[in-house]
Parts: C-alpha cells; sequence; structure tokens
C-alpha cells in the first residue's frame, strides 16, 4: 500500500479515537480482522467521497447495536433499528467530516457523500478492488471495525501538514451559505 494511504489511515485513526472520545466514550485501538463476520445482529454504515483529482472511495463502519446505543447518553429508553441505523450514519458522517478537516490544510479537500445505512441480521462484507484496510476500535467495550477504501490517482495531492486550516469548521459550528 502506498505512503499516501498509509497517511490517511493514521489519520482516520487518530479521527475515530477523537471523535468516540469526544462523545463520552472510553477508547482504544485493536488488531484488526479483515474482514469482520458478523454472525449475529450488526448495523453498518456507508459514506462516499471523491476528490477533484479523480481519487475516490468510502468509508464503512461496522458496529453491533450495543455498540451504536453505547455512544449515545443513556435515556432509558430502547433504541429501535432506525434509530440505530441513524446513530451510526451520524457517526460516519463526522468521522469523514473530521478526516476532510485534517486533509484540507494538506491541500486535499474531500466532497463527501451522503451516508446509507443498513440493519443486518448476518453479515458478510467484500473486499473491495481498491485498497482498503479494516481498523477495529473497542469502545466502551464494545467492538466498532471502520474500513477504509481508496482509490488514488497517480499525482494524489497530499502536502505537507500545514496545521489547522482557517476554512475547516470545527464539529458543532454554524455554517452561514
Amino acid at each position: 500500500m502506498s505512503t499516501v494511504f498509509n497517511d490517511v489511515e493514521r489519520m482516520l485513526s487518530r479521527a475515530a479515537i477523537d471523535l468516540f472520545e469526544a462523545h463520552g466514550a472510553a477508547t482504544s485501538k485493536t488488531p484488526s480482522v479483515e474482514p469482520p463476520h458478523q454472525e449475529t445482529e450488526c448495523i453498518v454504515a456507508t459514506i462516499g467521497f471523491a476528490v477533484a483529482d479523480g481519487s475516490r472511495g468510502a468509508l464503512v463502519m461496522v458496529a453491533s447495536p450495543a455498540a451504536i446505543a453505547a455512544l449515545q447518553p443513556p435515556d432509558g429508553d430502547e433504541h429501535s433499528e432506525m434509530i440505530l441505523c441513524d446513530i451510526l450514519g451520524e457517526f460516519s458522517n463526522m468521522l469523514l467530516g473530521r478526516v476532510k478537516n485534517i486533509l484540507l490544510p494538506r491541500g486535499v479537500t474531500l466532497l463527501l457523500g451522503t451516508p446509507t445505512t443498513a440493519y443486518a441480521l448476518k453479515l458478510r462484507l467484500s473486499s473491495p478492488f481498491s485498497p482498503c484496510r479494516w481498523l477495529a476500535f473497542v469502545v466502551n467495550d464494545h467492538a466498532i471495525r471502520v474500513r477504509l477504501e481508496v482509490a488514488l490517482a497517480n499525482d494524489f495531492p497530499l502536502a505537507d501538514d500545514a496545521g489547522e486550516s482557517p476554512m475547516a469548521a470545527r464539529e458543532g459550528e454554524m455554517i452561514v451559505f
């Protein structure tokens, strides 16, 4: 795999830990299993992205309903499958948004898609043709897996880190169009 792919993977890993911890979850990275085969119920979320140079890819998250519920403050309510799908879809959106903000000062502007989610009773994901790698995290004692798959253009424009971009909006900031 390319050095650029490894750099982006490290950015994704750090962004995931920061995101989960920002939501009050004790988080650690663990060795990953490729690909995760869920024999029980799980939720999967995917969100695609593109770069103007022709690079493209997707972020995929897989977690059990218990793992997703553990990311939310306890409210005493049972979460329906639809709510759990919405929660994981939003986490995939926030995670890719964090990666976008990390890449912006390095000369890369990601164009993000809309998250898609599914509830599965038995899940088997195939490996894509492009480079990909699964990352595994333990979040509040539950496994959450994240896959990054990318098809990079030959001249992918990853510049040296220039610090935080003044144009990058922080999570939760209001943006006026």
